[in-house]
């Protein structure tokens, strides 16, 4: 898949070769569909294999990893973070096994 053209279908269908969830659309709630913690860690990590791209920890978040929109969305800023010098993105909260 090229970095260019991350679409929220590619994200959608990397999700679902990770976590089992069956089809998802990109609005889904990924917890919803039985993404624990641990599937979390493994569509993050295939998420950056399948386009390329090295998500930074501040952008580990929970929110940035809620649903395969989010997700988008997070490539796609950490894509140009990548690219150009000065790009942020807001950090929530970490993504981190509850207590």
């Amino acid at each position: 898949m090229t970095s260019e053209k991350v679409t929220e279908a590619e994200v959608c269908r990397v999700i679902e070769s990770v976590a089992s969830t069956g089809p998802l659309e990109p609005h889904d709630v990924l917890v919803e569909h039985g993404v624990d913690s641990m599937t979390l860690v493994n569509v993050i990590l295939t998420v950056e294999t399948a386009f390329h791209t090295s998500i930074p920890d501040a952008m580990l978040t929970l929110d940035a990893f809620k649903t395969p929109r989010s997700i988008t969305e997070t490539i796609r800023i950490a894509q140009g973070v990548a690219s150009s010098a000065g790009a942020s993105h807001a950090v929530d909260s970490p993504v981190e096994e509850p207590s």
